[in-house]
């Protein structure tokens, strides 16, 4: 069985720094959101250019997705109108 590890923490709205996705994996979103969106987007260019990887991947509540990526791809969140009291924790296998 695999292990989750907290790849982000984050305070306030802003994007936070990228993790290398492994492939396929869960994403666990928790923690405060005051009313911010959490957003993943991924890169497949060495962070140059970021897409959203879809429906799954955006919370308003703390939440979980599966991620099916090709391996190596970094991924990151935004986190995007809170009211500045988010305090988000992102986890990943």
């Amino acid at each position: 069985m695999e292990t989750m590890m907290k790849v982000i923490e984050a305070a306030g709205n802003g994007t936070t720094t990228a993790w290398e996705n492994p492939s396929t994996g869960y994403v666990c979103v928790t923690g405060t959101f005051d009313g911010a969106t959490v957003t993943l987007q991924a890169s497949v260019d060495g962070g140059t250019t970021w897409a959203d990887v879809g429906d799954a991947g955006e919370f308003i509540a703390a939440g979980w997705c599966l991620l099916n990526l090709p391996p190596r791809v970094e991924v990151h969140a935004v986190i995007a109108g809170g009211g500045g009291d988010e305090a988000i924790d992102i986890y990943a296998n």
